[in-house]
């Protein structure tokens, strides 16, 4: 019966230690696996911080850019902002202009009443073929029978045999020709 017992408790030892080394053994493995899946873990890890590393150099970047962006809005604003001024400058310069324009053909139509009158005052006909005969030879002579007339270079007016013709007209004295 001892020896029975002995055999037994002997058979249920070496089994026990059987299943103790089994589970060694197992658990050995699973540190096997578990430092395994750490490593994996730890790999993927350093990826996940290159990653990171990664999307902080871009958002540097991008914030450059858009700092750059920033400064060449506003270089383009200050541009427009002149381009609107010399814009303005030139709408002012252009009727400033038209203005002058206006008054130097009103002028010209004062002087060109002045000159008619004038034209009237020496008695030149005024026959469209003795206008262009006066403009082609550039004399103040008259095609007439009548006078002859010498033109005063001091602007004096006609002159009859170099002296002015009945003085001066009273339309015509320094007083009223002031604006030209």
């Amino acid at each position: 019966v001892v020896a029975e017992e002995v055999r037994n408790l002997a058979q249920r030892s070496a089994e026990a230690a059987q299943n103790t080394s089994e589970l060694i053994e197992s658990s050995q493995e699973s540190s096997k696996r578990g430092a395994e899946v750490a490593d994996e873990v730890s790999e993927n890890l350093e990826e996940i911080q290159e990653s990171v590393d990664n999307v902080n150099t871009l958002v540097v970047e991008i914030s450059a850019a858009s700092s750059e962006q920033q400064k060449g809005i506003e270089e383009m604003s200050s541009v427009m902002s002149e381009l609107d001024e010399n814009v303005q400058g030139n709408a002012s310069a252009s009727e400033e202009s038209a203005s002058s324009a206006e008054e130097l053909s009103s002028q010209a139509q004062e002087l060109t009443n002045i000159v008619d009158s004038l034209v009237d005052l020496a008695g030149v006909e005024d026959d469209s073929d003795h206008n262009d005969d006066l403009s082609e030879s550039g004399s103040g002579h008259s095609n007439g029978d009548d006078e002859e007339f010498e033109y005063n270079k001091n602007h004096d007016g006609p002159k009859e045999n170099g002296s002015p013709k009945n003085g001066q007209h009273p339309e015509f004295t320094n007083s009223s020709m002031n604006g030209f």
